[in-house]
């Protein structure tokens, strides 16, 4: 016959296994649901930007995607955004490109079901963390990205309507030490940016027929270092050390052909710059002057 002090211990055992089971059971279930909920929000965030006109131009990929949905926060790991090979319908007037590939991408207080069910990204701050950018530029006034005009009307005929960016507005931009490389075929001209670091904030952008409007209330932007190499004109080369810049307001209207803009309260400054000229007097070989400087500074309200 069995005593009660050992039926004790059986039922506080089977009661333990119950309790694990269910907290197996309960965790499984949970990282199916995150995952499936990743997935949906990842399928939704490439619709959101496949339904924008900048997708007739450029192609988005990442690797994964992970979201915490207490404070709202999306963040997209090795992302690429580059140029398409072929273009889904053809801008003449677009004449430069920029490739950007990234280690992490952050969105945050994203409306997270607006993106899901509406494929709209609405959200307050955008942080890039260690992108690589490659510009490549051409003509006199380089152009990246389509403008709203009547193409939106050749496509509704065929396909779905893109949307233009109506209203755009941000609380916070962020790109942290990204690295340049800008090429500038019509002027012959190379950069190489490292440390790149800029931060804007309310940030609107606004794309009306024939013409872009952005602007922001500060803009804080520095560098590690520039160095350039120039294949026309005097100057040859030139570099920057430490280089920053504040602005505590901007506007900009950008038209195919035109480019306005007013800002104030700029303030300016470069640990170390240097500037190499190349000078030939009557057929002579060429000399070179350099010129250094410290501590430059600027502030002056506009």
């Amino acid at each position: 016959m069995t005593s009660d002090s050992e039926k004790t211990p059986r039922k506080s055992n089977v009661k333990k296994i119950i309790a694990l089971s269910l907290a197996g059971v309960i965790t499984i279930a949970a990282i199916l649901l995150y995952n499936n909920f990743s997935r949906l929000l990842s399928e939704a965030l490439l619709r959101s930007f496949n339904s924008s006109i900048v997708s007739d131009v450029y192609e988005l990929k990442f690797e994964k995607l992970s979201v915490n949905i207490f404070d709202r926060t999306i963040n997209v790991y090795n992302a690429t955004m580059v140029p398409r090979e072929k273009p889904l319908n053809a801008y003449p007037y677009i004449n430069s490109s920029f490739r950007l590939t990234t280690e992490k991408l952050t969105l945050k207080n994203v409306e997270l079901f607006t993106l899901l069910d509406q494929s709209q990204l609405k959200l307050e701050r955008i942080s890039i963390s260690k992108p690589d950018v490659e510009l490549v530029l051409a003509g006199n006034k380089h152009l990246f990205l389509p403008f709203k005009d009547s193409t939106a009307v050749a496509q509704a005929a065929g396909h779905a309507k893109k949307k233009f960016i109506e209203s755009f507005l941000l609380s916070e931009f962020q790109l942290i030490d990204a690295s340049f490389h800008v090429t500038n075929f019509k002027k012959q001209r190379e950069f190489k940016i490292n440390e790149f670091n800029i931060s804007l904030h309310d940030l609107l952008i606004n794309q009306q027929v024939g013409k872009d409007i952005m602007s922001l209330k500060q803009a804080e932007l520095s560098m590690g270092g520039l160095n350039g190499v120039l294949k026309k004109g005097a100057m040859k080369r030139v570099s920057f050390k430490d280089f920053k810049i504040g602005i505590d307001s901007l506007s900009m209207l950008m038209t195919p052909d035109t480019l306005l803009f007013h800002f104030r309260d700029l303030n300016t400054g470069s640990r170390c710059t240097a500037m190499t000229y190349m000078r030939c007097a009557g057929g002579q070989n060429p000399s070179r002057i350099v010129f250094y400087g410290r501590s430059v500074a600027h502030n002056k309200p506009l």
